[in-house]
């Protein structure tokens, strides 16, 4: 028994108990249950290899230091604080140029409403007939 992978895009193996069986690339099967006969065909066709021996005992690569760890970490606080100082500084401006327009819209409203003001009547030098 040991395991085989398609690397082929299809293998049908005819299995000991007559059916086919349909694996794809990449399929990772075991030989115990595919004929010998279909076995070598499938070799020989180059649709079947050895499958990879996976080593699970193994521990993985530490690839990143808990210093690397630590510099990304405050590299990206840095950026969103400065990211976060920017637009508080653009939010603080554009609240500066809002409050002079402001100012400005209530100077011209003041100013138009004395212009409309309307004058007190002048006083009448003929006076109206009476009948």
């Amino acid at each position: 028994m040991s395991a085989l992978i398609v690397t082929a895009a299809v293998a049908v193996l005819p299995t000991v108990d007559g059916r086919e069986q349909y694996l794809y690339e990449g399929a990772i099967f075991d030989s115990e249950g595919i004929t010998e006969k279909g076995l070598e065909h499938a070799r020989a066709q180059g649709l079947i290899d050895d499958a990879p021996e996976f080593v699970e005992d193994e521990e993985p690569l530490a690839v990143f230091s808990q210093a690397d760890v630590d510099a990304a970490v405050k590299a990206a606080t840095d950026a969103k604080d400065a990211e976060l100082a920017d637009a508080r500084r653009v939010v603080e401006e554009r609240a500066t140029e809002v409050a002079k327009q402001i100012e400005e819209l209530e100077t011209a409203r003041a100013d138009a409403a004395k212009a409309e003001a309307p004058k007190a009547p002048a006083n009448k030098t003929t006076a109206a007939k009476q009948s």
